[in-house]
């Protein structure tokens, strides 16, 4: 049989996705982010079975998403498992088509998967799940509450900072993204795995020398503070923004001159009292780009002529 995950190459919940599907199934895998997503999936043909794990959908991809899928499922089964917000009308869309969906926003991917796949994955991958789940700060969840208590918290935190430290110092190199998705899949936890340790701790270094650079080149409007930067860890420099400059929401990009974009990540205090990824996904579209997220954490991909616009509207909707 003809397996194939196809799963976010941004994170740790994406990366441990794929590893616990492959473990579960021995599939191949796709790594993709959600610009590429449609394209991704039309180069699959020819399988029995596809996995799509942690790829949230837009407004601005979901009629594409869909044809996809009504492509793929002529052959194959398809399970589509997600933490992303969802309408329930894109749910029932998707189920009603014949495509498993496995969805909950209070539970992240690898999660999921590892309830999904429970019997067929060995004890020790609960760890790797409880790593997803502390990174992408999802952690009040039914399922993921089960597992963060079989295991000491140092240990998880130990674990998750390494492998997310290590793909953000490597993590344009596939190759490298690939090799830790199959360590990972045969039950070597991150610090077990060659060189990861090595390239976290490097880039540790670098994030304590953004804390200053954060402070010089960052910058305030009113409610936002934002920071155009080259580092992969986005996430970390959008809430050092917050911090920093004792704002409501920070905003972190990177430009993409292959693409012509900028990769946007946004988090926000506790205190805000707008859901940032609808704001981002609702303002995205106002400007040409797509986005989306969680309650605090969200991330956007926006033209180059239209970033300044995105963060101008951004400011001014927090003030609403």
């Amino acid at each position: 049989m003809n397996i194939v995950c196809i799963s976010h190459n941004r994170d740790v919940d994406g990366i441990v996705s794929a590893a616990l599907i492959r473990k579960a199934t021995r599939c191949d895998v796709l790594l993709t982010d959600y610009e590429q997503m449609i394209r991704t999936m039309k180069s699959v043909e020819d399988v029995n079975e596809i996995y799509i794990c942690d790829l949230g959908l837009t407004e601005e991809t979901e009629a594409l998403f869909n044809e996809q899928l009504n492509r793929l499922k002529k052959t194959a089964d398809i399970y589509y498992i997600d933490h992303h917000r969802l309408s329930e009308k894109s749910l029932k869309t998707i189920a009603n088509s014949g495509i498993r969906v496995v969805h909950s926003t209070e539970d992240c991917a690898s999660v999921l998967i590892h309830q999904l796949h429970k019997d067929k994955l060995p004890k020790q991958a609960a760890l790797l799940a409880a790593c997803s789940a502390v990174t992408d700060d999802i952690e009040c969840g039914r399922l993921t509450k089960s597992i963060l208590q079989r295991y000491d918290r140092d240990l998880i935190l130990f674990e998750a900072s390494v492998l997310s430290y290590a793909i953000a110092a490597r993590g344009d190199d596939e190759k490298f993204l690939l090799r830790i998705v199959e360590e990972l899949s045969k039950l070597r936890f991150p610090h077990q795995i060659k060189h990861l340790c090595e390239y976290a701790s490097e880039y540790a270094d670098r994030m304590l020398d953004l804390c200053d650079k954060i402070a010089q080149e960052g910058s305030k409007i009113k409610n936002i503070a934002h920071m155009d930067t080259r580092e992969r860890s986005l996430g970390s420099i959008a809430n050092f923004l917050v911090g920093e400059f004792a704002v409501p929401v920070g905003i972190a990009y990177r430009y993409k001159a292959d693409t012509g974009k900028y990769i946007v990540s946004l988090r926000s205090s506790d205190s805000l009292t707008h859901h940032l990824g609808q704001l981002t996904s609702r303002i995205s579209s106002i400007v040409g780009g797509l986005g989306g997220g969680h309650a605090n954490a969200s991330g956007a991909i926006i033209p180059r002529i239209k970033l300044n616009e995105f963060l101008e509207i951004f400011d001014k909707e927090l003030d609403q």
